[in-house]
């Protein structure tokens, strides 16, 4: 859609290759063929999810990156707040601050 009109702008003279569509092609092919490197790149890096009923199996289930629980209470007065803040000099007239804020709350 937005790459024919450009691709009808040049002036093709060769016999084989003047009809837009062979060009049309190429793009597609080399947009789907990286967006299909990309996906699997993305699907390998995230990591996989692992599906669990209570925060006990996670004993039973060997480690990943993300879990999901079915069944969850938080412990709210053990709950732990961590903050943390600075001027940073990358601003205009460094007058950038930043705040970083922690929250820990265990899962029972």
């Amino acid at each position: 859609m937005w790459i024919r009109p450009r691709i009808k702008l040049l002036q093709l003279k060769s016999h084989n290759w003047d009809h837009p569509f062979f060009y049309l092609l190429l793009a597609t092919a080399s947009i789907a063929v990286t967006t299909g490197l990309a996906q699997n790149y993305l699907e390998k890096a995230s990591g996989t999810i692992t599906h669990l009923n209570t925060i006990r199996d996670i004993s039973k289930s060997k480690p990943v990156k993300y879990y999901t629980l079915k069944e969850f209470r938080t412990d709210k007065i053990n709950a732990g707040v961590y903050s943390s803040g600075e001027v940073r000099s990358s601003g205009r007239y460094s007058t950038d601050f930043v705040m970083h804020l922690y929250i820990v709350l265990p899962i029972l």
